[in-house]
């Protein structure tokens, strides 16, 4: 016999029923079966184990830590959320890599942003900017919203192709809240940022800072044959190009808790970023027949970007009340 129950330690224990013994030899039926030997074999099934006491059987826990993580992609009626701050593929990197990751949107290898094979108007956080995506830190993107048919709250110059909306991370949790992170790529460039939180009452104070580092490495190769003209060449070409360069944000605001249905948040935000180019190209050219003449040349590029920007805004929350809520 078994015994097991929810709580409590398993208890095994055998029990028998002597039927054997109410069996003939050779498990024939005796005479007095025919009566009260079938009442003796039911009176030994039914037996009486008596109390049987179960010992409890459970261990003290510290603390129970329940965690519910938020769906990946989130449809809503003229919209489509997508979670980007979990993807650590993206991490330390600029928003170009991030929006890579997420579906019907496509980014060339020059940054530029399509969707449905159009070009969307870029906003953050609600509202429009002068901002390009190698300009926004990955690290500072919450999520991504992807609106195709923007309603009569947006600006009517989304388009046919829509908006993509950028919103940054902002922490509003009791108490004070903050984190830190750091990276290094396989290029020795590295990525550093920190997000801090405090809210105390009707007060929320928040403050963010990323700072990336930026270094890519191409190369390429073209072999032209000219059909045409007098003589025929052979053009040759080898280029080698590496682009290094750093992009910082710093963000901060204030949020004030007027009441449960009106929130007023005031936040700055500073964007400095530089990049530069160096391009060189070989060039060798040659004749196909005779007399054999070759010319060799070489192009060397340096270009320099730099770019700044400081932003701020002032906004008013509103909740408007809905039936059968307060």
């Amino acid at each position: 016999m078994k015994i097991n129950y929810l709580g409590y330690a398993t208890i095994e224990q055998k029990v028998s029923f002597n039927i054997k013994g109410m069996m003939g030899a050779g498990g024939n039926r005796p005479p007095a079966a025919n009566g009260s030997g079938i009442s003796a074999m039911a009176g030994q099934v039914d037996k009486d184990l008596g109390n049987i006491r179960l010992a409890a059987s459970s261990q003290l826990l510290k603390e129970v830590t329940i965690q519910g993580e938020a769906s990946q992609v989130t449809l809503a009626l003229d919209k489509k959320v997508y979670r980007v701050d979990k993807d650590n593929v993206a991490a330390g990197g600029s928003a170009e890599d991030a929006l890579k990751n997420v579906p019907s949107l496509n980014v060339d290898l020059d940054g530029n942003l399509t969707l449905r094979n159009a070009a969307p108007q870029l906003f953050v956080d609600g509202r429009p900017t002068p901002l390009s995506l190698d300009q926004i830190p990955a690290d500072a993107i919450e999520s991504v919203e992807v609106i195709t048919n923007p309603s009569a709250k947006y600006d009517a110059s989304g388009g046919t192709a829509g908006i993509v909306n950028i919103v940054l991370k902002k922490n509003r949790r009791v108490g004070y809240n903050g984190s830190v992170r750091t990276g290094v790529d396989m290029r020795g460039r590295v990525n550093l940022g920190a997000d801090i939180n405090v809210r105390d009452g009707k007060i929320n104070s928040f403050l963010s800072g990323n700072f990336n580092q930026r270094r890519s490495l191409s190369s390429g190769e073209t072999d032209r044959r000219n059909l045409f003209g007098i003589p025929l060449t052979n053009v040759f070409q080898v280029s080698d190009a590496a682009n290094n360069g750093f992009f910082a944000m710093g963000r901060g605001g204030l949020d004030w808790f007027i009441s449960n249905r009106n929130t007023l948040t005031f936040t700055a935000s500073y964007n400095r970023g530089q990049f530069q180019s160096d391009d060189d190209l070989n060039i060798l050219t040659d004749t196909l027949l005779n007399p054999v003449t070759r010319g060799s040349s070489f192009r060397n590029s340096d270009n320099t970007r730099n770019f700044q920007n400081l932003g701020s805004q002032l906004l008013f929350k509103h909740l408007f009340p809905k039936k059968a809520r307060n």
